[in-house]
């Protein structure tokens, strides 16, 4: 991990606790409406790659008032893990540069970045409802890197997801993978390190 100058997040299972968003469980409640894995992933898909407005996407789930139905699943539904705060300071008083990758409905992320006041510590943010690209998909990687202006052996990619994570690797970036609370692989093949929380990634940083 020698050089490394930049760090790149996920969001969900990274700086957001709940690895997948819990988006069906408040549908569910909210509407009582219930979509099978094939149905969810043919409405949500779209939204998450910016081809429909959120709007669209939402009232197709069944929200009468997407704006409000958004605030209340992101203040709610998802937590914040508050410890990447007193990490993000750290890293940027160290002169790291501090990105995000993720896979998200734009608004969505806007709303939770503003929510919790975290804009302030990243650099690039890259959604994927922002460039019509998700992960795993390589071009989103590729774009991420040219949008950062770094060389991926000197930055250091922090994912709860295996995929992602793979196919991060062949681009030469160095991957975390980060799992919280006993939720680790038993084998973990082609990543370079894990973490189960942000004090963990610290001294893994310190460390090298």
């Amino acid at each position: 991990m020698q050089n490394i100058a930049t760090i790149v997040f996920d969001v969900y299972g990274v700086i957001m606790k709940e690895r997948n968003g819990n988006f069906p469980v408040f549908i569910a409640e909210k509407t009582g409406r219930i979509f099978d894995r094939a149905e969810y992933i043919k409405l949500y898909r779209p939204m998450s790659l910016g081809a429909i407005d959120f709007r669209e996407g939402m009232f197709n789930f069944g929200f009468d008032d997407p704006d409000a139905a958004s605030y209340d699943y992101i203040l709610n539904y998802v937590n914040f893990d508050h410890e990447f705060y007193d990490f993000a300071e750290r890293c940027k008083s160290a002169g790291f540069s501090l990105n995000i990758l993720s896979n998200d409905v734009s608004e969505w992320s806007k709303l939770m970045r503003e929510i919790y006041d975290i804009n302030k510590y990243f650099d690039k943010i890259i959604i994927s409802g922002d460039v019509n690209l998700r992960k795993p998909e390589p071009e989103i990687f590729e774009l991420a890197l040219s949008k950062i202006g770094a060389e991926a052996n000197k930055c250091l990619y922090i994912d709860d997801n295996l995929e992602n994570l793979e196919t991060a690797g062949k681009f030469n970036f160095n991957t975390v993978l980060f799992r919280r609370e006993g939720d680790m692989p038993e084998v973990i093949n082609n990543i370079n390190y894990s973490a189960g929380s942000f004090g963990e990634l610290w001294e893994l940083i310190e460390s090298q």
